[in-house]
């Protein structure tokens, strides 16, 4: 069945897999992305769920800069989720970690921010340009006053910042119309679309005729 990454990455980082699998999903990603983009969607960005021990593993940055120039995808179309989990350990290994990965060209994004032991103080250590709103607090958000508020002020700290705030999540129109209130211009989630293959994904693409549109 579906499984989501918060599951299984912690999972292949307990058995000791987390690198081997890591540098398959990355590469095999990169891949993916190149034949998308060739079949007339340019614009086709791809995010990758990175866990901790890839950001504080200081080959991985190398693997990225290897899939990128071997499958000839452009670095800015590649963006990584930085878990909150890294943000446990603290102090200077953070930071020299984060800006390993930002020299390869790739954006990055804080994930789940707003969750766990996130917050403001975090995006001190990187030049984030995304970051992704915990789908805990955007489920219901319309009608829970406490989600609701954490919501808005990170869309505000966000602006200010100078950072893309994405919507995780999404699920209900009455969320969707919630966060185009707050200005909100990308979100991910159910409502638009399930996990899909290549092949699918392919279709969909097609189908929808949306090869001006920019994906996520």
């Amino acid at each position: 069945g579906l499984i989501f990454p918060a599951e299984i990455l912690p999972l292949a980082e307990r058995s000791g897999f987390m690198s081997s699998l890591g540098r398959w999903i990355l590469w095999e990603a990169c891949k993916c992305l190149r034949r998308i983009q060739n079949s007339g969607f340019q614009d086709f960005s791809l995010t990758i769920n990175l866990a901790s021990s890839q950001v504080f593993d200081a080959a991985f940055s190398d693997q990225v800069e290897a899939a990128i120039a071997e499958t000839g995808v452009c670095a800015s179309s590649v963006q990584l989720d930085i878990p909150v989990s890294v943000f446990a350990q603290g102090g200077a290994d953070v930071s020299k970690a984060l800006e390993r990965l930002a020299r390869t060209g790739v954006s990055l994004a804080f994930d789940d921010f707003g969750m766990g032991c996130s917050g403001p103080g975090c995006l001190r250590h990187a030049t984030f340009e995304g970051l992704k709103i915990d789908r805990r607090l955007i489920a219901g958000a319309h009608a829970d006053r406490f989600n609701a508020a954490v919501v808005r002020s990170v869309f505000g700290l966000a602006g200010e910042l100078g950072i893309a705030a994405v919507a995780k999540g999404v699920e209900g129109h009455q969320d969707l119309d919630f966060l185009a209130e707050l200005g909100c211009t990308v979100a991910q989630g159910f409502l638009f679309a399930p996990p899909m293959q290549e092949a699918e994904l392919m279709a969909w693409l097609f189908a929808s005729d949306i090869a001006s549109e920019t994906f996520d």
